[in-house]
């Protein structure tokens, strides 16, 4: 399938960048954000693990689809709101692709608001050290639905309960902040080296269904 998609790719002229994600462990960047130690030693036992995994996944696809022509890189997705935590597993994974073949591009993918939770950098800052090793930050937002972290009334919290945030249109409500959220990306990245683009998610869950069971998520 991943052969036939870089062919068709190639032929209509499209950059292909596959995405890793924490193989094994798909809850661990957005734990990093409630560890408060970072010498807790099941923390480093699931970064390490994760790294392992993910970089034997990355060789696998380089050594099977690395010299086709429509393969431009690779796009790092890290749900989590603290870029310090986040590059605990971001960083050494950036610096294996790197390694594996320089030409392609690494992206980090990253919420909105994703900032450095300790204080000690602005975002202007953090983005120049980004940028020796990302060309691009995709920045995802999931429009208040789903397991992503959303900013309401200025502060960072998780989204409202699923059925209260369709009482509530979060969806129409976080659009509204967009612009602006947007705006400060863009200035953010003013005086950087490093690119951005921006990326919107709609999705819906509509709570219990007819038959009583949980409905399934809708794009």
């Amino acid at each position: 399938f991943i052969e036939s998609v870089l062919d068709a790719a190639r032929i209509y002229n499209i950059k292909v960048f596959f995405g890793l994600f924490p193989l094994g462990d798909p809850s661990l960047l957005t734990d990093l954000d409630l560890y408060e130690s970072e010498q807790d030693s099941e923390l480093k036992n699931r970064i390490k693990n994760a790294l392992r995994a993910t970089e034997k996944q990355a060789r696998d696809l380089f050594d099977q689809h690395g010299k086709k022509e429509a393969f431009s890189g690779w796009i790092l997705s890290s749900p989590s709101r603290c870029i310090e935590q986040n590059k605990k597993f971001s960083s050494p994974l950036a610096k294996f692709l790197k390694e594996l073949d320089g030409r392609k591009a690494v992206m980090l993918s990253l919420f909105p608001e994703t900032k450095d939770c300790s204080g000690k950098e602005n975002q202007e800052i953090t983005l120049k050290k980004l940028a020796t090793q990302f060309s691009t930050v995709v920045y995802q937002d999931g429009l208040a639905t789903g397991m992503f972290y959303q900013e309401f009334d200025g502060n960072f919290s998780p989204h409202y309960d699923l059925r209260d945030c369709n009482k509530l249109d979060c969806r129409q409500q976080r659009l509204k902040q967009l612009a602006v959220v947007f705006e400060k990306i863009r200035r953010a990245h003013t005086n950087t080296s490093i690119g951005f683009r921006v990326e919107v998610q709609g999705w819906r869950r509509g709570g219990p269904c007819k038959n009583g069971l949980e409905c399934p998520a809708e794009a």
